[in-house]
């Protein structure tokens, strides 16, 4: 009926046969979940559990439909790449690790173990949700993050303001990565300082989810002293590595070297989005490739003052150059930007003679705290 309440739920292959209103997961009215992949048969054209209704959130791929083909890309609406990502099943609205068992149920989605892909159903009683982190959170005595799993342990707490520290850099290849904060578990004012150490290695796949990055959404948080070396995000809008949607953060002391982000909307080489009320500066962008459809940057949407881009690849751009035009009286200067698509105006990538580069007078003028 309409009255139901399905939610938080994963198909992870099914095979149905109807003639007439049929679908993977039910007839109308699921919301937060994914269709991993289903085989649906003598079909007719009402498509109830294909389309999202209600403002739901569903996503589903790898659907094979028999009869009627002539509307099969309808049945599809995330990357394959995606599936196996913890954070696409987040955002997608399963209540997994991240951010903790939001409804209290006892229950919620993690990999399997910690070496493989498999998303599965896990029970708090069997398998807790910890949080072991050396220190109190203070300021004076920090919470320290100093391998991927301590990583994975402060995902799980994002609503809780408290000091962090990373005293040792963190690889993150070939290890699972646990977004800080998502569309429904924000990262609500945190303090991480980072050591001058480095993060590296992070690969998100969540090419239908908006919001994400290493801090998926975050709000009035601080992030400084970090260098982020060879790091790769898909996502949607609101796609950084950094951070997906910046609400009134600041960020600071911070170097991009290498990797690349690929988004739709509002998708740059350091933060995706951010309110006005943002506070970034004393950014050096070594090198970054981003590629997205529409406001697009090396750095970030808007915003950022006393930075410098050395160089930057750009693809798939529309005519929005908001990174590349310092606003409100910021000092941001770039050079060596390359743009894939739109060449008409490529001259204004360029606002410093490229011999600059590596001159420490250059970096101090140009507002860095050298």
């Amino acid at each position: 009926s309409t009255s139901a309440n399905h939610h938080n739920i994963l198909v992870k292959d099914i095979t149905v046969n109807s003639n007439r209103y049929t679908g993977a997961l039910s007839y109308h009215g699921q919301t937060n979940s994914v269709i991993e992949k289903a085989t649906i048969t003598n079909r007719n054209t009402y498509n109830y559990d294909w389309n999202p209704t209600n403002g739901s959130y569903t996503y589903y791929a790898r659907v094979m439909e028999g009869t009627s083909t002539d509307n099969k890309s309808n049945y599809a609406n995330y990357d394959v790449s995606d599936l196996g990502d913890i954070n696409f099943y987040e955002n997608a609205g399963l209540d997994t690790w991240i951010g903790g068992d939001n409804d209290n149920s006892g229950y919620y989605w993690d990999y399997e173990n910690d070496t493989d892909k498999n998303v599965i159903l896990k029970k708090i009683s069997d398998t807790p949700i910890t949080f072991n982190l050396r220190g109190s959170g203070t300021q004076s005595d920090p919470y320290q993050i100093k391998t991927w799993k301590d990583w994975k342990e402060v995902s799980s707490r994002l609503s809780t303001s408290a000091y962090y520290i990373t005293p040792n850099n963190i690889d993150f290849t070939d290890k699972q990565f646990y977004m800080l904060g998502s569309r429904l578990n924000q990262m609500n004012a945190f303090n991480m300082e980072f050591k001058n150490k480095v993060i590296s290695g992070v690969e998100i796949h969540a090419r239908q989810m908006a919001y994400i990055g290493i801090s998926g959404w975050s709000n009035s948080s601080t992030f400084y002293g970090l260098n982020l070396d060879d790091n790769n995000i898909n996502g949607a809008d609101q796609t950084g590595t950094l951070i997906g949607r910046d609400v009134g953060c600041t960020v600071y002391e911070i170097m991009v070297k290498g990797g690349s982000v690929l988004g739709n909307d509002e998708t740059s080489g350091l933060i995706g989005y951010e309110s006005t009320s943002a506070n970034h500066h004393n950014i050096l962008v070594k090198d970054i490739t981003v590629n997205s459809n529409r406001y697009t940057g090396a750095l970030s949407y808007h915003g950022q003052t006393n930075s410098v881009i050395e160089k930057a690849t750009i693809t798939n751009r529309n005519t929005y150059n908001y990174d590349w035009n310092p606003t409100n009286g910021s000092y941001t200067y770039y050079a060596r930007v390359m743009e894939g698509t739109s060449t008409d105006n490529k001259s204004n990538y360029a606002n410093y003679d490229v011999s600059d580069l590596g001159d420490i007078n250059f970096y101090e003028n140009a507002g860095l705290d050298t």
